[in-house]
């Protein structure tokens, strides 16, 4: 079991670094965002909300590469774990990684006490190295904080202060943190006018066109996100009343296959 764990390098910000709330921490230092302000500027990408008349210029997955590449270039223990985290939107889950000991119980194997010895031996080493993973990987976790907090616009800080669970919640999981930017960014709660949302997230779908220079799995990517937002708020069956209406639908024998038709008729919303 020894050697399975990784060293990255150790750097200015390895162990140790970040503890407690720095100045990248806090409600409204100010520190974010440094001198920009509003949607950024188009050699910068940032995290800016979906609000009335201030469209993100950047989609969710244009910014969220960026920052695995930023994160990829720091030279920290165990980074890895936070970059996988961040590429699946899943924190990763340190303990199960823990390393475990399982002695030989077989009284009768003449080298039991041998073995038994040199599993100890190895387990002590790689739960030392375990720990130094966990500690790394609780630093990192705020390292990574402070950085997608730099990535959002003034307006995004804004949103986000404003979440009751801003200060512990999004604060110690940085992917939740990013779950939250990017509902920020795909829906909006506008008070001005409640159906905006919907229709600002229809308007994007149906005007999703690809770029000149994009390529075709960026484009997909990009669409496929937009239809999913759309189906997240209009729900699974919103298309049932259409499909009922359909000449398909009444050649159709029996409820169980109209109700599978029904459930196919959505589902390739979120799969075009």
């Amino acid at each position: 079991m020894s050697g399975q764990f990784q060293n990255t390098g150790r750097g200015s910000n390895g162990r140790n670094a970040g503890q407690g709330r720095s100045q990248q921490q806090g409600r409204g230092n100010g520190q974010y965002n440094g001198h920009k302000s509003g949607n950024g500027s188009q050699k910068e990408k940032k995290f800016h909300p979906l609000t009335r008349g201030n469209i993100p210029k950047f989609s969710f997955d244009e910014v969220k590469k960026t920052l695995v590449i930023k994160m990829s270039t720091m030279k920290m223990d165990h980074i890895d774990d936070m970059i996988q985290s961040v590429r699946t939107l899943s924190l990763f889950d340190i303990e199960s990684v823990k390393p475990t000991l399982v002695l030989v119980t077989n009284d009768s194997d003449p080298d039991k006490e041998i073995k038994n010895e040199e599993r100890r031996t190895n387990y002590l080493a790689d739960r030392k190295d375990w720990k130094a993973r966990k500690n790394a990987f609780d630093n990192n976790k705020r390292n990574v904080y402070g950085m997608i907090m730099k990535m959002c616009t003034d307006h995004m800080v804004d949103k986000l202060e404003r979440e009751a669970d801003f200060d512990n919640k999004l604060f110690n999981d940085p992917v939740e943190l990013l779950m939250r930017i990017k509902k920020f960014m795909m829906t909006t709660v506008d008070t001005e006018w409640e159906y905006f949302g919907l229709w600002k997230t229809m308007s994007n779908l149906i005007n999703c066109h690809q770029k000149e220079k994009e390529n075709n799995a960026s484009f997909c990517k990009r669409f496929e996100e937009r239809a999913k937002a759309l189906q997240a708020l209009l729900g699974d069956d919103f298309l049932d009343k259409f499909t009922e209406k359909s000449q398909e639908y009444d050649l159709l024998g029996s409820n169980a296959e109209r109700s599978q038709h029904k459930k196919g008729s959505t589902v390739p919303l979120g799969e075009l």
